[in-house]
């Protein structure tokens, strides 16, 4: 019988300590999410009293070909709560490589989760939806249709051809991180062009007629 109460116990406990940690999950939320100077900033409120020293902060956005963020980051402080010198608010910055807003288009909106977890405790790991806008290429101009703007071969092994509506183009070609490889103007209708490296690419292409956005995939 006193095996049984032990066993019992234990996990009255242990659905204590999870109901617990789900309580203090629920009071925080992600505040704001932003972009400025090339960091991820996430402000998280914090309206419990539960206090952290040096909590990590794990930013992971979806998939998507404008920014990559570094995801981890320890913050060299506290999780703020109520009435501290922050009054419950606590920021976490991320570098990573973004694409330039000028080839984003305008109010492009990202989506990701935030993980907060306590270095000293093990049970606690919470997680927080969170989006942000970002982009201001003008997607009013017309888009031009894939018979106007036409890419060649793809894929490619490195060598590729663009044929313009137009003897003048503004040309820029980025990675799937977001990194402008290539950036130039084309002075004639029919375009050559090269990238070195294997990958996957996205190639923009703004006359006065419209803009294109094309994929384009490099395999050597």
């Amino acid at each position: 019988m006193k095996k049984i109460i032990l066993i019992l116990s234990a996990a009255l406990l242990l659905g204590t300590v999870k109901s617990s940690a789900q309580t203090l999950c629920d009071s925080m939320d992600v505040d704001t999410a932003y972009l400025d100077a090339n960091m991820l900033y996430v402000e998280v409120y914090n309206s419990s009293t539960h206090f952290i020293a040096y909590p990590f902060f794990t930013a992971l956005l979806d998939a998507n070909p404008y920014i990559v963020m570094s995801d981890t980051l320890m913050i060299p402080t506290f999780l703020s709560v109520p009435g501290d010198g922050n009054n419950g608010y606590t920021l976490g910055s991320f570098n990573g490589t973004i694409a330039q807003e000028a080839t984003v288009p305008l109010n492009t909106v990202f989506t990701g989760i935030l993980t907060i977890n306590d270095p000293n405790d093990k049970s606690f790991d919470c997680s927080y939806p969170f989006s942000f806008t970002y982009g201001t290429l003008n997607t009013s101009v017309n888009e031009l249709t894939a018979s106007l703007v036409q890419m060649f071969p793809n894929p490619t092994s490195g060598q590729f051809t663009l044929s313009l509506p137009t003897d003048y183009a503004e040309i820029s070609i980025t990675d799937m991180l977001g990194k402008e490889v290539i950036h130039t103007q084309a002075t004639q209708k029919t375009m050559r062009l090269h990238l070195e490296n294997n990958g996957v690419y996205i190639v923009y292409i703004k006359t006065k007629q419209g803009i294109a956005t094309r994929k384009l995939i490099v395999n050597h």
